[in-house]
């Protein structure tokens, strides 16, 4: 069974309107952390919600009391801890680069890994945006960065207040570039520039698209599988919370 957060990042990331329950859940991930040790009535006296907006979404998870959904998420947070102090300090790091395609040797890929956790780590938000399909393997990395403190959401261009900060980190993640050329003219007017964007791709072309440069580009050998594909770029985010939990978090 999903923990909370990953049931609440399921319903973010397949949401397609803006309405009052979406904005609840963006609250919810913002203040994860706090969640734990604030009552309902903090939570309306500090936010833009009502009551009413709260315990609607709580309901679509199932929940009818907030002490309840509290109690179920200090559980899961606790458990989530733990999962991840077993999971990710005892990973065969060499065995799990082994396993994908990539070009140079395995120390350069490791330092690009590396750098893609210091990058996060020194920023705000991640920012996860590009196709539908490889976007769909990245809730067990949001789970994981915003359990360790980071925000991490996918960009939904239906979000007209949505801006990208200088401070963001954005994985744009397109395996033929389609996605990228879809999107680029709502990207730049929502100031994707501004921020560190981390292209992952198989299509090295798009490199610079439409004046989109791309501070980090992570080529993804093949040749345009989908499938394969997703499956590199699952293994590439699992190697980027590992690290960073190595790193900056214990």
């Amino acid at each position: 069974m999903d923990i909370l957060l990953s049931r609440i990042i399921r319903y973010l990331n397949g949401v397609i309107t803006d309405d009052r329950q979406y904005r609840t859940a963006l609250f919810m991930v913002e203040h994860y952390q706090e969640l734990r040790c604030k009552t309902l009535e903090e939570i309306v006296k500090e936010s833009e919600y009502t009551e009413e907006d709260i315990m609607t979404f709580m309901g679509y998870l199932g929940y009818h009391d907030y002490e309840d959904f509290r109690e179920r998420l200090m559980m899961d947070q606790d458990l989530r801890s733990s999962q991840m102090q077993l999971r990710l300090l005892h990973t065969d790091i060499d065995g799990m680069i082994s396993s994908l395609h990539i070009s140079g040797s395995k120390e350069d890929f490791l330092n690009l890994v590396d750098h893609l956790a210091e990058i996060i780590y020194e920023n705000g938000r991640i920012i996860l945006a590009g196709g539908y399909s490889p976007l769909s393997v990245t809730v067990d990395f949001q789970t994981d960065m915003i359990s360790m403190g980071k925000q991490a959401v996918e960009y939904h261009q239906f979000d007209k207040n949505f801006k990208f900060k200088d401070t963001d980190v954005v994985f744009f993640l397109t395996a033929t570039g389609r996605a990228l050329s879809h999107a680029s003219k709502s990207l730049k007017e929502k100031g994707l520039c501004e921020s560190h964007i981390v292209l992952m791709t198989q299509n090295i072309k798009y490199k610079n698209y439409d004046s989109i440069c791309a501070d980090d580009v992570v080529h993804v050998l093949g040749t345009f599988d989908g499938i394969e594909f997703n499956y590199q770029i699952m293994r590439l985010f699992d190697l980027i919370r590992i690290r960073y939990y190595t790193k900056y978090f214990i």
